[in-house]
């Protein structure tokens, strides 16, 4: 009869979607994304009791940085963050928020590369024990009652694990009596620990981990951890370590893929920027094996872990909310509310927090966003999954940690709309005359005789820039530098119209690239003929770096009022160039080669007696695609003779570590270059030159070569903390006379919802290294924005520190 019983209570966990690993108690959310790591709550709650829902704050209070979401058992909410010094844990009252006890893991992990500062996992609660994984790498098991520390594991030291770039930030999971985590130790990326000791029982799987997550899957009745590591995904028996299956997902990037198991036998991956794909896996001949069931665009770039509920699965395609068929893979439907942020389900409703901090309830619709409630919580970014415990949700921003409650018969406070738009005075008037009109036809040719008058696209006036896109379209989006990497801004319908518009107010002589996104698919302003090809942004405005299999983005521009384009760029284009392009391929011994296209000015075959200084350009095919910087060049020098020079492209890029091909460049191609051709050959007379992911290069080759190089210029350079760092230090360590000009936009590259701008990394490198004083640094902010639109217009610019020398 016992084992009767503990068979139907199986069956009845398995039926609720509650199959997991330890003791529950009732509403008990156990670890990150539940007891499950599904994401969701089933049982019932407020949310389908009740006629009206609405959302309260029930307390919340001020919580250091950190990433880490909560956890709640037995009216105890445990997370894991930093106060500046200390690395911590944290057990609050779940009723009151009251502090219970912390814990100090270790001294501040600092966030780099775009993250913040604090640790990185969610902790795991089992049978009265908190397990929480550190950002660099230990393990604590801790009283949940006292805080008190069981026993610690250091992966680092004991198990010879690698610390992931941005830290440790899987979460372990418990099944029986084992620990499971994804440690990356040296013997095996999975790790199998005893509860009670911290033992270590089994080593499985190989490969590189990063912040990939493993869930427990029940296959063909038995528990199975599955997991990615590296570019593969792998199954693994709990119990003894064994390796069930383990085959490539054939994503380009599947550093934070958690598995979501579907249908029974279906699991889908997130496994690259530009798609994601489901797996079956059912049993074979061998064992478990695998098949493909889909693979589609519908979800892709998210940091969110998407949720199956019924038949579909719910997750942000970028900052996009998707429904998506199981069986397909195909979109359902698409919202752009609530906004980018992170969800789960709860009682067959979508509870979702926004990166901007509000809480959002929606009903389980296939047909649309069907919003119930929202709150605004928190005034600061969110990065957290929200964590459901009895009629109530625990979030946790940068700053803040709250618990929000479902709450009956009562209106929601909605979270406050956008104010109004500043408009021009033109452009005001328009719209007076269009809400008017008495008919959709008089509507129409109200918006078709603006548009017939106006000269330029977007129309500007009053230091306003009005964006105009006119279609049939269900919903319109502005994308651009203002903004950020990875943001819009949703466009306003005229009523009874097919016109879409956005008014920005800028600065006077502000240049601006931007797209549209049309039912959420990029495309360029049809009305505005001024265009170029990104090398910074791909997709719906990424960082073009994640996106490897996405084609560069294509986007319209324009300049404010007083907006000049330099004069000497009025010369005939697309023409054969006055100066010669000549390609070369640089060998030498070892089998290496260099390909490069040198640049000779106008006056190089005329004027065979003089020398020239030479400007050495970082990815150089970018440079001549995108920036058509050979003809930027032709043309200046036609106006400047005093400042001709042999223009380098440096064609090969490094497929090697880049130390090495650096010191190929001053090596290899800078003798060749100048025995080759007639070069002032000196320092002072050479530069090195990179814009974007060139910029760094450009940096780093004139830091580490200081004696070949004498100027350098980067516009917009990608320099990251450690780019940073190593270009600050090498520039700190020159002793010889050296010019450097550094330049960014006013709305350069940046991110409001992630810790990175270009803006700041490239003025706190300017700052730096003028502390050196034989390093003369030029240039800073112009109103301008990122990539080849902006750089190439100022290669007047780009070699002012080369001439400076030459005075």
């Amino acid at each position: 009869m016992m084992d009767m019983n503990g068979t139907l209570l199986a069956a009845i966990l398995l039926l609720l979607g509650l199959q997991t690993f330890g003791t529950l108690h009732a509403d008990d959310w156990n670890s990150i994304r539940g007891n499950d790591g599904l994401g969701k709550w089933n049982g019932s709650t407020r949310l389908s009791n009740a006629k009206k829902i609405g959302l309260k704050i029930r307390w919340k209070k001020k919580l250091g940085s950190g990433y880490s979401s909560v956890v709640v058992n037995g009216g105890k909410a445990v997370t894991l963050f930093t106060d500046g010094k200390q690395d911590q844990v944290a057990c609050l009252d779940a009723k009151t928020g009251d502090t219970i006890w912390t814990f100090a893991m270790e001294p501040v992990f600092v966030g780099s590369n775009g993250s913040f500062d604090g640790p990185l996992a969610t902790p795991v609660i089992h049978k009265g024990i908190v397990f929480c994984l550190s950002a660099r790498g230990k393990l604590f098991a801790l009283n949940l009652k006292t805080g008190e520390q069981k026993w610690v594991r250091d992966f680092v030291k004991e198990e010879e694990a690698t610390q992931p770039m941005y830290g440790f930030s899987t979460t372990p999971l418990v099944s029986g009596d084992t620990l499971i985590v994804l440690a990356g130790a040296k013997k095996g990326a999975l790790v199998g620990l005893d509860v009670l000791t911290g033992t270590t029982k089994w080593h499985a799987g190989t490969g590189p981990i990063s912040s990939q997550i493993p869930v427990a899957v029940n296959l063909s009745g038995n528990e199975t951890i599955v997991t990615g590591a590296g570019r593969n995904v792998m199954g693994v028996d709990p119990r003894t370590g064994k390796v069930l299956f383990n085959f490539p997902h054939n994503g380009a990037n599947g550093s934070a893929m958690m598995p979501v198991p579907f249908d029974n036998d279906k699991l889908l991956f997130t496994n690259d920027d530009s798609f994601s794909r489901a797996f079956q896996i059912k049993p074979g001949e061998d064992g478990l094996v695998h098949s493909e069931v889909w693979s589609d665009r519908s979800i892709k770039n998210t940091y969110n872990v998407p949720v199956a509920m019924g038949s579909e699965l719910y997750a942000y395609s970028t900052r996009i909310l998707t429904c998506v068929d199981q069986k397909t893979g195909k979109p359902k439907w698409k919202s752009r509310k609530p906004g980018d942020g992170f969800l789960i389900g709860v009682d067959n409703h979508l509870v979702i927090i926004t990166k901007k901090g509000s809480v959002h309830i929606a009903k389980n619709s296939t047909r649309k966003y069907d919003e119930v409630a929202s709150l605004k919580v928190f005034d600061n970014l969110v990065w957290a999954i929200p964590a459901y415990s009895e009629n109530a949700v625990f979030v946790r921003s940068f700053k803040e940690i709250a618990c929000v409650e479902f709450v009956g018969d009562r209106d929601s406070r909605l979270v406050g709309t956008k104010a109004t738009q500043q408009l021009g005075t033109g452009f005001k008037t328009f719209l007076g005359k269009v809400e008017l009109a008495e008919s959709v036809a008089a509507k129409s040719d109200q918006v078709t005789q603006f548009l017939k008058k106006q000269t330029r696209f977007p129309v500007v006036e009053d230091g306003i820039a009005h964006f105009l896109y006119r279609g049939d379209a269900k919903d319109v989006a502005l994308a651009c530098d203002v903004f950020g990497a990875r943001q819009e801004e949703k466009m306003t319908k005229v009523e009874g119209t097919d016109l879409f518009y956005y008014s920005l107010k800028l600065p006077a002589d502000q240049r601006v690239s931007y797209v549209y996104l049309v039912d959420y698919k990029p495309i360029k302003d049809p009305l505005n003929k001024r265009t170029m090809t990104s090398s910074m942004y791909a997709g719906e405005m990424e960082f073009a770096i994640r996106l490897q299999n996405e084609k560069p983005l294509e986007m319209s521009w324009f300049g404010m009022q007083d907006w000049k384009q330099p004069s000497w760029t009025f010369l005939h284009r697309r023409r054969r160039l006055v100066g010669k392009m000549v390609p070369e391929k640089i060998e030498w011994k070892d089998g290496k080669s260099f390909d490069v296209d040198v640049y000779l000015p106008p006056t190089y075959e005329k004027q065979t007696d003089k020398k020239y200084p030479t400007i050495y350009v970082h990815d150089g095919v970018v440079a001549q695609k995108l920036g058509e910087l050979e003809e930027m060049a032709d043309m200046y020098f036609q106006t400047r003779e005093d400042r001709e020079a042999i223009v380098v492209f440096l064609k090969t890029s490094p497929t090697r570590s880049v130390v090495p091909f650096l010191n190929d460049i001053a090596t290899q191609v800078v003798p060749f270059v100048d025995k080759k051709y007639r070069t002032l050959a000196d320092r002072k007379h050479r530069a090195s030159v990179g814009a974007g992911f060139g910029g760094s290069a450009a940096l780093g080759l004139t830091a580490m070569h200081s004696d070949v190089f004498g100027a350098c210029s980067v516009q917009s350079p990608l320099v990251f903390d450690q780019a940073r760092t190593m270009a600050i230090g090498g520039f700190q360590k020159i002793d010889q006379p050296t010019r450097l000009y550094v330049e960014w936009g006013r709305f350069d590259m940046h991110n409001p919802v992630e810790n990175w701008d270009i803006r700041e990394m490239a003025n706190t490198m300017k700052t730096e290294i003028a502390k050196n004083s034989q390093v003369r640094v030029l240039g800073g902010r112009v109103n301008d924005s990122t990539d080849w639109g902006s750089w190439k217009y100022r290669f007047d610019k780009v070699v002012e520190a080369l001439f400076e020398h030459k005075k």
